[in-house]
């Protein structure tokens, strides 16, 4: 502990000496206790003041074991003087692992311990972690405190006041794109400018639903992301984090325009598409809003167009056989509108394959879609080749023979189909 605490005293004593400065932000006055109030919050630079080695009262491991188990943790937190805010964050440095670092019940006392240290002197608290804590706990730290205390309505500025903080480029692309997931009713320049900031080396690695302003320019931020992917020529790059809710929120606002988007990008010979956003996002947004008569002639159009590659449509079909979205109707209709036979064909094998996955223990749909009852037997039997969908067929058997009958199958037809399941046992 000693060599830790000795290896952060030459910076600390620098600044002390140099008197220097570090970045924070201002608090209005009202949230620190004040009697005035009402201005923005903005950053600044403060001064860092000398100050004495801050008071501990350090916690025994075991008092330690008991505050991780305590469900009333965060009012005991609340409780704590600050000497015993400090001996309990030098009782977790104590007792981290060496080689695996802290464990998850650590890393949630500190984060307790953190916010509420800002929540009684922010600038304090940013001081204080400078001063004793160091590498990726220190930046865990200040990731804590930025965003609960500032993420959500400032994420530009939260994310300014990390970077200039010296944090290694990775963490900084991290935060940017948590940000830009937790950020309440983002605008289109906040949206971009932490969009662009999450892209690095590496794949995208996760993603949620954004929430924006009102008016919000979905193509513009759509446009501005597909921009950063085409220039990165040897595809090493991703964002640390994705709105997954893009193409939906957009189609419903406007699908005409999200489509041209899908069409110029995803369908071009140099296909470039945007993480966590494909073909089912669309059809969740438009089919929502779009009436029966543009939804039917939308997707027959999507089936058919042989620019389409197999995965977007097998994505397609797999939504609309998804019983939770109510599109069986739909579904059926879009095969009754393809002429061609093998097109045909193919849409009700992917159609049929889709219904297996699905808790819906009926693919009556799915059978009937084939244009003859060859290929529905041709296709039953392929099917049974495979030994994960032979069991869903078989745990559909009383279902799927009687579907056979009312299609006008004969007892020798459904044998076939039964003998072909006994086989792929």
């Amino acid at each position: 502990m000693m060599g830790k605490q000795l290896k952060f005293l030459p910076a600390f004593l620098l600044g002390l000496l140099c008197g220097g400065v570090v970045v924070g932000l201002a608090l209005r006055s009202d949230e620190r206790g004040g009697e005035t109030g009402g201005e923005e919050v903005i950053p600044r630079v403060v001064e860092r003041q000398p100050s004495s080695t801050p008071e501990k009262t350090l916690v025994s491991s075991a008092e330690l074991t008991d505050l991780e188990s305590s469900s009333g943790r965060k009012s005991k937190v609340e409780g704590m003087n600050d000497a015993e805010l400090h001996g309990t964050i030098e009782a977790i440095l104590r007792d981290a692992d060496p080689f695996k670092g802290f464990n998850y019940k650590q890393k949630s006392i500190l984060r307790d311990i953190l916010a509420e240290m800002a929540d009684r002197d922010f600038d304090g608290a940013l001081n204080w972690m400078d001063a004793n804590l160091s590498g990726a706990m220190r930046a865990y730290g200040y990731e804590q405190v930025l965003e609960k205390h500032f993420g959500e309505d400032k994420p530009r500025e939260t994310l300014d006041l990390y970077e200039s903080r010296g944090f290694e480029p990775d963490r900084v692309a991290s935060l940017a794109g948590s940000l830009l997931l937790s950020a309440k009713e983002l605008n289109n320049e906040d949206a971009v400018y932490l969009m662009q900031k999450s892209f690095r080396e590496g794949r995208s690695s996760s993603g949620s639903h954004f929430k924006v302003a009102d008016g919000f320019d979905y193509a513009a931020f759509a446009e501005a992301a597909i921009q950063l992917k085409l220039q990165d020529e040897k595809h090493k790059m991703g964002f640390t984090h994705f709105p997954t809710n893009l193409f939906e929120d957009w189609t419903k606002e406007d699908p005409h325009g999200a489509m041209e988007f899908y069409n110029k990008y995803y369908l071009a010979d140099d296909a470039v598409e945007l993480s966590f956003n494909g073909i089912e996002d669309l059809a969740k947004g438009y089919l929502a809003t779009a009436s029966h008569q543009d939804a039917l002639a939308w997707t027959t159009e999507i089936i058919a167009n042989p620019e389409i590659r197999l995965s977007e449509r097998s994505e397609l079909i797999s939504f609309l056989t998804d019983p939770d979205n109510r599109s069986l109707h739909l579904l059926n209709e879009v095969g009754s509108a393809i002429t061609d036979r093998d097109q045909a064909v193919e849409f009700s094998e992917l159609a049929l394959r889709s219904s297996l996955g699905q808790t819906n223990p009926s693919i009556s749909e799915a059978l009937a879609l084939f244009p003859d009852g060859e290929s529905r037997l041709a296709n039953l039997e392929k099917m049974a080749q495979s030994r994960y969908r032979a069991e869903k067929l078989r745990e559909r058997s009383a279902h799927l023979f009687e579907d056979l009958a009312g299609l006008g199958h004969s007892d020798a037809e459904i044998q076939r189909i039964a003998a072909a399941l006994e086989q792929g046992k």
